[in-house]
């Protein structure tokens, strides 16, 4: 579900009263140059245990008609009411007192998606720098839990941009760009917060550190094919950051096998089975490397493994071609049978076919 579509069911389970222009008045202590009768929210839980008891609607409290207010402000910066609340809230000396008073309070319970609601509100009401920069750092927190709160907390920070340029909300997107895997954008952000900030910003210089270590990591991956060697100089000093990244080991494994460094690439896949022994990707890497080194019969028996669990293609590719090494043709041709079955028309299975005729 979008957030949007969750705010939507927020500001449904508010409940709205039609209120007389002089009774708003005389609660609000306020004259309003609006005519007519107006709507004003109240959650609905409250209703349900409070008034609906009594049928005696005078006697909602003024407080909670306010953080209504603020909660419709927050849910749909659209509304139709929305005027009409931000001139009562802003004549009502105690509101924004009380309302960043119940922001602290749902903060302190963890309640940071309604606390972040109506920090929206607020913000609606009180354009302040603070105010803004709370809002980021609970949709931040929100965001790590549901992803599309990304677009909001996205939102804020182009929003405080606007207002003030220094370095805070450049910091959050790179955070956001950076779990984006957006690593060339994430640098960038990080880059402009350091000069905003200085460079002594301390959280700022080892965020830029991260996403640097990830921007070479990927370097180094998208080499691995093309430039093996190459892709090991960014791979290798990768370790110690990523040390229990079980991938990191498999991508220099696939290096090395493809400079022919089989046996390093033996000691790398080791690595990352150590972390991880789950990993399709490694057992046919293993697979491979021991038949490159002639030892078949290990190169088998992962071939197999992998087999077992994935009914891959290429695993019972690999089979049939360790078979045919070791001159097994009942177990090649069993396998060639099972290949046939799942896909004739693999490119591999073709060759295979036209040597084995």
């Amino acid at each position: 579900m979008s957030i949007q579509s969750k705010f939507k069911q927020k500001l449904q389970k508010l409940v709205f009263i039609q209120v007389k222009k002089e009774a708003l008045e005389e609660l609000f202590k306020t004259k309003l140059i609006y005519k007519e009768d107006i709507f004003i929210p109240l959650e609905a839980s409250y209703i349900t245990e409070e008034i609906i008891k009594t049928y005696e609607f005078d006697s909602i409290p003024l407080h909670k008609i306010i953080k209504s207010m603020f909660l419709v402000l927050g849910l749909d910066e659209d509304f139709k009411y929305n005027n009409i609340y931000k001139t009562l809230i802003i004549r009502n000396n105690n509101a924004i007192n009380y309302i960043k008073s119940e922001i602290a309070s749902y903060v302190k319970n963890e309640d940071y998606e309604e606390a972040y609601v109506l920090l929206k509100g607020l913000i609606a009401v009180e354009e302040e720098e603070e105010n803004i920069e709370k809002a980021i750092c609970i949709a931040e927190v929100l965001r790590v839990k549901q992803r599309d709160f990304a677009v909001e907390e996205l939102k804020l920070i182009e929003y405080l941009k606007s207002i003030n340029d220094y370095g805070f909300p450049y910091f959050y997107e790179a955070l956001i760009y950076k779990d984006e895997e957006k690593y060339e954008m994430a640098l960038l952000s990080i880059e402009e917060c350091i000069k905003k900030e200085g460079s002594n910003k301390k959280e700022a210089v080892e965020l830029k550190k991260i996403i640097k270590d990830a921007l070479d990591y990927e370097e180094g991956k998208s080499l691995v094919y093309d430039n093996p060697s190459k892709a090991l100089e960014y791979l290798l000093p990768m370790i110690d950051t990523y040390e229990d990244n079980a991938m990191l080991f498999y991508h220099i494994a696939v290096a090395y096998r493809l400079i022919g460094s089989y046996e390093k690439a033996i000691y790398y896949l080791n690595q990352s089975r150590n972390i991880d022994d789950n990993i399709l990707e490694v057992v046919n890497e293993m697979g491979l490397n021991h038949a490159h080194i002639e030892d078949y019969k290990n190169a088998i028996s992962y071939f197999k493994k992998g087999f077992e669990v994935s009914q891959g293609i290429e695993f019972c590719t690999n089979l049939i071609m360790c078979y045919l090494k070791i001159g097994d043709k009942k177990e090649a041709n069993n396998y060639f049978k099972k290949a046939k079955e799942i896909d004739p028309k693999d490119e591999v299975l073709i060759e295979i076919e036209k040597s084995m005729k």
